[in-house]
């Protein structure tokens, strides 16, 4: 580590402080981490999200990339795979990362993959929380939502019975 602004040693100044504590364990580290990749992914035209600070969206010439942060955590899609491969591959020279391939859980939320699309469950996680309730042999009952109302787009009404939603 270089000497702190302020606290040059005048008879050595270009010697070097040995870190008693790791960077990563310094509170200011994920938010030097977050600001270079912030940076890093602005260089390459990708731009923030205005209503999620951690998303990043690139819609440039026909690609759309999505670019979502979690802590250490990176899910990145879109519709076009040569970039997404080449933004991973750039992503990899200029941080430390590990590939884990296509999404199978983020966040609780369990991705499967079927021919026409993605199917997202919590599954696993409430699963996960009942096993913790020590629930998990509970009897199973309906929701009292009334589950056969269909939703139709149509001119506004004022609702006349509030208690069916």
């Amino acid at each position: 580590m270089q000497q702190p602004t302020g606290f040059v040693d005048e008879t050595f100044p270009h010697h070097i402080c040995p870190l008693k504590k790791s960077l990563c364990g310094l509170k200011q580290a994920p938010c030097a981490w977050f600001r270079e990749l912030k940076g890093y992914l602005l260089s390459q035209g990708l731009q923030c999200s205005r209503s999620d600070t951690s998303l990043f969206i690139l819609w440039q010439y026909g690609i759309i990339v999505y670019f979502l942060i979690y802590v250490d955590d990176i899910l990145i899609t879109g519709n076009s795979l040569p970039f997404i491969d080449k933004l991973i591959l750039n992503l990899g020279a200029r941080f430390s990362l590990k590939d884990l391939g296509n999404l199978h859980l983020f966040l609780g939320i369990e991705a499967i993959h079927t021919p026409v699309g993605i199917f997202l469950t919590q599954h696993r996680y409430i699963t996960e929380i009942l096993h913790r309730a020590k629930m998990s042999d509970a009897i199973a009952f309906a929701s009292p939502v009334a589950s056969s109302c269909s939703l139709q787009q149509g001119p506004r009404k004022t609702l006349t019975d509030l208690t069916v939603y």
